[in-house]
């Protein structure tokens, strides 16, 4: 039950595998915890989870380009990944404001990985 999930304060969290992308929402996780417990492709590729993305990029109290920031490092190191995400019908919605977001350097550096 919920008690169990709560009692496990250990490094590796709940077991996210066995939680609903709902159950997950309410934990209200920020993005390092997302990124710490590598939720972030679960969230772009789920409607809900997209939307969660979209709501931490858009509402943080001016911190967008740190956020977008920590998730540009992310797409550089799962490169492979970008096209699935920037083709998915819940993912692109994210990429879009990442790229919106983001520096010219970075945006070229994204690109580059996204035409080889």
């Amino acid at each position: 039950g919920p008690t169990q999930m709560q009692q496990n304060n250990g490094s590796n969290g709940p077991d996210f595998n066995r939680m609903s992308i709902d159950e997950i929402i309410s934990l209200n996780y920020t993005l390092e915890q997302l990124l710490k417990f590598r939720l972030i492709p679960r969230f772009l590729t789920d409607c809900k989870g997209s939307l969660y993305l979209q709501h931490l990029i858009n509402n943080n109290n001016n911190n967008t380009g740190y956020i977008v920031g920590l998730l540009v490092n992310y797409l550089k190191n799962h490169c492979s990944e970008i096209l699935s995400f920037c083709n998915h019908k819940y993912g692109h919605y994210v990429l879009k404001l990442i790229f919106k977001h983001t520096s010219i350097s970075d945006k070229q550096i994204l690109m580059t990985n996204l035409i080889n």
